[in-house]
C-alpha cells in the first residue's frame, strides 16, 4: 500500500525522467542509460520502489517533502501540505505506525504517547529549557531509526532531559546525576514520587547505560520510560516557568 501510494504519487504529478532521478538519487544507484522512453523509465522506477528494502521508502517520502518544500521538479497542484495530510492518513487508515512530522518519517506511539509529546516540547521550549526539549527530540528520533530502532539510545536521550530539567530548576550546575539532584533536592518531588524518579534512572542505568547481555528493553518499556521523562519534564517545566 504504502509503496503504490509512493509510485501513485510520482506518477500523477512527476514526469518520468524527473521520478528516476529522485528515486535514484535517494537509493544511491544509477540509471539504466539504455531506458530512454518514457514507458521504459517508468517501468524502472516502478521496479526499483517494488524491490528496494522497506525502509528505503520511508526515505524516498523523506525526499518528495523535501523536494516539495525547496519546490523542485513538482508541479503547483501538489502542495507540501496536501501531501503530509495524504501521507499521515494514509498511515492510520492502514495501521502503519509512522508519521511525517517536519519532514521526518517518525515512530508514531500510542495515542496518549502522542498527546504528551506535543504538548512536552512546547511547555519545555516556553520554560527556557530548550536542551530537554531537544533531548526529548532525540529520543523520538533514535525510536525512529530505520531499519532497527535505537532503544537504548532513546532511554538515555529521554532520561537526559529530565535529567537537564532537574538540573536546571535546581540551579545545579556540576555533572550531578538525576539521583544526585533528587538527593539534594527532596522539595522537587515530594515522597514517594522521588523513589520514583530514582527508581526510573536507575531502569534507565541498567537498561540504557550499562546494559548486560540479553537486558535490552523492549520497545513499549522505552515508550513508557520516555514517556514518564516527558511528564516529569513537562512538570518541571511548571517550577521553571513560575507557574504553581
Amino acid at each position: 500500500m504504502f509503496r503504490a501510494y509512493i509510485l501513485g504519487t510520482l506518477r500523477r504529478y512527476q514526469n518520468a525522467a524527473g521520478a528516476r532521478q529522485l528515486v535514484c538519487s535517494t537509493l544511491n544507484c544509477l540509471p539504466d542509460r539504455d531506458n530512454w522512453s518514457d514507458g521504459n523509465i517508468w517501468d524502472e522506477v516502478t521496479w526499483r520502489i517494488q524491490e528496494c528494502d522497506w525502509f528505503r521508502v520511508y526515505d524516498l517520502a523523506e525526499a518528495i517533502y523535501h523536494s516539495l518544500m525547496m519546490h523542485h521538479a513538482f508541479p503547483a497542484q501538489l502542495s507540501l501540505a496536501d501531501f503530509v495530510e495524504e501521507l499521515n492518513a494514509l498511515f492510520e487508515e492502514n495501521g502503519i505506525g509512522w508519521k511525517i512530522e517536519n519532514g521526518q518519517i517518525l515512530s508514531r506511539g500510542t495515542e496518549a504517547f502522542e498527546v504528551l509529546m506535543r504538548q512536552a516540547s512546547p511547555a519545555l521550549e516556553a520554560a527556557g529549557l530548550q536542551t530537554s526539549s531537544d533531548e526529548l527530540h532525540k529520543a523520538i528520533e533514535d525510536l525512529s531509526r530505520r531499519p532497527t530502532a535505537d532503544l537504548t539510545g532513546a532511554v538515555q536521550h529521554g532520561m537526559a532531559a529530565l535529567e537537564c530539567a532537574a538540573k536546571s530548576v535546581a540551579k545545579i550546575t556540576s555533572k550531578a546525576t538525576l539521583d544526585d539532584v533528587t538527593k539534594a533536592r527532596p522539595d522537587l518531588f515530594r515522597p514517594p514520587l522521588n523513589e520514583a524518579i530514582q527508581k526510573l534512572w536507575g531502569f534507565t542505568n541498567n537498561r540504557g547505560r550499562h546494559i548486560l547481555e540479553g537486558s535490552e528493553p523492549t520497545y513499549k518499556e522505552v515508550e513508557l520510560v520516555v514517556g514518564v521523562a516527558a511528564t516529569v519534564a513537562t512538570y518541571l517545566s511548571r517550577t521553571a516557568a513560575g507557574i504553581e
